[in-house]
């Protein structure tokens, strides 16, 4: 089956290597604030770009893609991120309160258009170490939301946390250690979540 997939953050990272891997099997567009990057990740797909912290960009951007590209999931990633921003996503009551509002909304929206969907939870480096551990309740907080609105998700703690206690193995080897992708998955770390999203793709949720 043809699918027609949309990948966000595709210039460099993660969003990359999840475009170069599905690049011959699916219809693909991709959205970066570095559009002049895409041409070397993937040719031939469609390029635009992309900021979702701004809604304009966002709306642009919808504005060239498939009906079916639902678009309040992206107007609420535009807006998360304009709070993120502002600073107003370290409210943890505030998060606590609205996103099983706006997650249970974007279900709605989504099973009215017949869309199939799944939510990918990224790991980031605070969840491999122990200090890092208290960082760790808005991963636990989403994954509990959505079992509870019975929404489908891969979390890419399991395969992180695998590939960081092989023998010989660091946990930096996952993250770019310096520079402006600090903290970001590096090559290795790339190698290492691309599973979850296979698992996702084939309907295998945790």
């Amino acid at each position: 089956m043809s699918r027609h997939i949309v990948i966000t953050g595709a210039s460099a990272g993660i969003g990359a290597a999840t475009a170069r891997r599905l690049h011959g099997t699916d219809r693909l567009s991709l959205g970066a604030r570095r559009v002049e990057r895409l041409a070397d990740v993937v040719p031939d797909a469609f390029h635009h770009p992309l900021d979702v912290t701004d809604e304009a960009s966002v709306e642009a951007f919808l504005d060239e893609q498939a009906p079916f590209v639902w678009s309040w999931a992206w107007r609420y990633v535009a807006r998360r991120g304009a709070d993120e921003q502002a600073g107003a996503a370290d409210d943890r009551a505030r998060i606590e309160e609205l996103t099983p509002l706006l997650l249970a909304a974007l279900k709605l929206d989504l099973e009215r258009e017949g869309v199939t969907w799944f939510v990918v939870l990224f790991q980031g480096d605070s969840l491999l170490t122990p200090e890092g551990r208290e960082d760790a309740w808005e991963h636990d907080f989403l994954a509990r939301t959505l079992r509870e609105l019975g929404i489908p998700y891969v979390s890419m703690r399991r395969e992180l946390i695998e590939h960081a206690t092989k023998p010989g193995a660091s946990p930096k080897q996952l993250f770019i250690q310096g520079g402006p992708g600090a903290g970001h998955y590096s090559a290795a770390g790339n190698a290492a979540v691309f599973p979850a999203l296979l698992r996702g793709l084939r309907g295998e949720f945790d």
